[in-house]
């Protein structure tokens, strides 16, 4: 049984003062993006890269990847659980209808419950509370590119001052420097572009105060030049042409680092594969086109010696494959994205995705980098990598789900 929350749209409530809103999960980045600009432009959120026309409590309950984890983003959550009872946990559900906040914190006496839906399966969550970011007065996006083998040289530097609290780690991203033109070869079936040496590329991005942030921005310059062959910053506003002054690797980027949603990711798809893009923004769809994806994303500390060893299996995965286009991207608190695409109406593609993929899972989790976060083909290799935790998740959800409907066997052991 499917049961479609699409048409809940509601925006509940946004909290100017706090810095935080209550939606429906039918609230797409976009109808919220619309809603603040309108109504609290000084407010915005934590994007992710997908289409503008997705759902955010989807994506947030899923800890899905903005320019930062969006998990820390989540305050409370309210629904049904699977045994029929209503539930809400998190911040002060029962001052939404007065005049004082309700997720100012989320956090109250007693046991934080809240997690218990991110990456769960023991209700149906209807409403959710989370964080809003008040817009910088100044937004730095600082740059840079390095050879491969000052990566460690980059990662330690980065990590540094990340750990210090010099910047925010969880805005440190460092990737493929051709992870895009990857991308554009194996979709649009031209022949592989002349890459060169490897090589990485990096970015940050630093807001707050003008006199706080520039201090911040020379600091990470001096730490980082010495290892880069080409660095640069750029300061977001209006005066500035943000796709002119970014180099081409950011340039996907920038309307979710600046707090904007995407309409045009999966529509490159369209372009990419030769398909006919709909009239309709919300009939784009990635599933009728030629495109297929397969992740592991695992969870990788960013220290040069790990980092290291991570890009060592990938490069060794994709050489043994033969499939090209593995894209490799890790964030600073540890989160890394590794995506494998592939036309889907090429069936020697698809086999090669297929053993990549297992490929990668196998040698990453050898090497003790478990997954962060998995899709639904891998969710019975999760439960057996740990039986013991999800033991305890099978328990918690024949309390909360006794009959084991919702969603059965997503992040949990399937119903015996």
């Amino acid at each position: 049984m499917l049961v479609d929350l699409s048409r809940m749209k509601r925006i509940v409530r946004v909290d100017q003062d706090f810095g935080y809103a209550i939606i429906e999960p039918g609230v797409t980045q976009a109808a919220l993006a619309e809603h603040l600009a309108a109504h609290h432009p000084g407010l915005s959120v934590n994007f992710t890269g997908s289409f503008a026309h997705t759902s955010i409590v989807g994506n947030v309950l899923d800890r899905g990847d903005g320019p930062y984890a969006r998990i820390h983003d989540l305050l409370g959550v309210r629904g049904i659980l699977g045994s029929g009872e209503r539930f809400q946990v998190g911040g002060l559900w029962a001052a939404l209808e007065a005049s004082q906040p309700s997720h100012h914190i989320r956090r109250t006496a007693g046991p934080d419950l809240t997690a218990l839906f991110s990456q769960g399966s023991f209700g149906i969550v209807t409403q959710m509370a989370f964080r809003l970011l008040h817009r910088p007065e100044r937004l730095w996006i600082f740059w840079g590119s390095a050879d491969d083998e000052k990566l460690e040289d980059v990662v330690n530097a980065l990590g540094r001052r990340g750990r210090r609290g010099v910047i925010d780690i969880g805005r440190v991203n460092v990737g493929y420097e051709n992870r895009f033109i990857q991308a554009r070869d194996t979709l649009a079936m031209t022949p592989a572009s002349e890459r060169g040496a490897p090589a990485w590329n990096f970015y940050v991005t630093i807001g707050g105060t003008a006199r706080a942030t520039d201090v911040l921005l020379e600091e990470v310059r001096e730490e980082l030049v010495p290892f880069c062959r080409s660095t640069g910053a750029t300061c977001a506003g209006p005066e500035h042409d943000l796709r002119s002054e970014l180099p081409p690797f950011l340039q996907p980027l920038v309307k979710p680092l600046l707090g904007t949603p995407d309409a045009d990711s999966i529509k490159i798809i369209y372009t990419l594969t030769g398909t006919p893009l709909p009239e309709d923004d919300l009939d784009v769809d990635p599933d009728r086109t030629p495109f297929g994806m397969k992740c592991y994303i695992p969870i990788v500390p960013f220290r040069g010696s790990d980092v290291r060893r991570a890009t060592g299996i990938v490069a060794g995965v994709r050489n043994s494959t033969g499939l090209q286009n593995v894209k490799l991207s890790f964030f600073g608190d540890g989160r890394t994205l590794i995506t494998i695409h592939f036309r889907s109406d090429d069936p020697a593609q698809v086999a090669l995705a297929e053993r990549c993929e297992d490929a990668l899972w196998t040698q990453m989790v050898a090497a003790g980098f478990p997954p962060y976060r998995v899709a639904i083909d891998q969710m019975e290799r999760l439960v057996a990598l740990d039986p013991e935790f999800f033991g305890i998740v099978e328990r918690i959800k024949s309390l909360l789900d006794p009959n084991g409907i919702i969603a059965p066997g997503r992040y949990s052991p399937l119903s015996r």
